[in-house]
């Protein structure tokens, strides 16, 4: 009997350790257009809808989370900007992060990448909620890149910088349960 509540404490004492160490499952990025740039972009013919995805019930539209590290936070689904028979399609974003803060989307255009978003982390806060740690909101804006990929595909000139929106991303982390036999502690 004793060998087993040693056995138990000792799972006990390493169970907190190996919580701190799980490894990355997955999440999602959501993201929000703002009221002043869903305004301005219908008023110039710009629709905007998820690529791959559905959008959520509050209308923002979330990006599955396929990978992360220290550098970048990768994502499936995009968005698809259309104004008549004239569209533009961005996918495979990737957040980049410098010293641990989101600074940029770059976003694949066709076969190319490309720096379409800028990010502003500067109200950003970082929070867990058990397995799940979620950043956000991060300022959106409409990198220099992406001005112009607008103008070249719909010939709609949105300014460098442009407030977009926001994004927070969840990153959900994998764990692992331990479950004992419930005669084992009786043993």
């Amino acid at each position: 009997m004793h060998r087993m509540l040693a056995l138990a404490a000792g799972l006990a004492l390493a169970l907190p350790a190996a919580a701190s160490a799980a490894t990355p499952a997955g999440g999602h990025t959501d993201f929000a257009l703002s009221a002043k740039a869903a305004k301005a972009l219908k008023s110039a013919g710009v629709k905007v809808t998820p690529v791959g995805t559905k959008a959520n019930e509050d209308g923002s539209i979330p990006f599955p989370v396929t990978g992360q590290s220290t550098k970048a936070i990768s994502h499936t689904g995009g968005l698809k900007l259309s104004k008549g028979k004239r569209s533009l399609t961005l996918t495979n974003f990737r957040i980049v992060l410098k010293k641990g803060a989101p600074d940029s989307i770059v976003a694949k255009a066709g076969k190319a990448s490309v720096k379409a978003f800028d990010l502003d982390p500067a109200k950003t806060e970082t929070e867990t909620d058990g397995l799940d740690t979620v950043v956000g909101p991060v300022g959106v804006e409409l990198s220099a890149v992406g001005s112009a990929a607008i103008k070249a595909k719909l010939g709609v000139k949105l300014p460098k910088a442009y407030a977009l929106g926001s994004a927070s991303v969840t990153l959900q982390t994998a764990a692992t349960r331990v479950t004992l036999d419930p005669g084992t502690a009786d043993t």
